[in-house]
C-alpha cells in the first residue's frame, strides 16, 4: 500500500513541525498495522511445532525419576525417543 504525500516529506514535516524520523516511524507504524501478518519466531520451521515440543519435552520431565532435569538431560532423552530438536547431530 503506497502513501502519497501531496508534497515531499521534508516539507510536510516542517509545516507538521515533525521529525522525518518520527513521520517515517508513524508511516510504518500505520502501514505494519493494515499488514497484519501472522507472527512466528525467525528462523527455520523445524520438524514439529513449537506446542508439540512442548508437550514432549513436559513429558520427559514427567516420566523423569529425578526432580530437576537440565537441558541436556533433556535434550538427550528428546533424542532418544526420536525427536529431533534444533542442535544438530554434528555438535553432540
Amino acid at each position: 500500500m503506497s502513501e502519497q504525500l501531496p508534497a515531499p516529506l521534508k516539507a510536510v514535516c516542517r509545516v507538521a513541525g515533525v521529525s522525518r524520523s518520527a513521520a517515517q516511524e508513524q508511516r510504518r507504524r500505520r502501514r505494519a498495522s493494515v499488514a497484519v501478518a501472522v507472527r512466528r519466531r525467525p528462523g527455520p520451521v523445524g520438524a514439529m511445532g513449537d506446542r508439540e515440543l512442548l508437550r514432549e519435552i513436559h513429558q520427559v520431565i514427567e516420566d523423569s525419576p529425578f526432580t530437576g532435569e537440565g537441558h541436556r538431560k533433556v535434550w538427550a532423552r528428546l533424542r532418544r525417543r526420536g525427536v529431533n530438536t534444533s542442535r544438530s547431530a554434528s555438535c553432540a
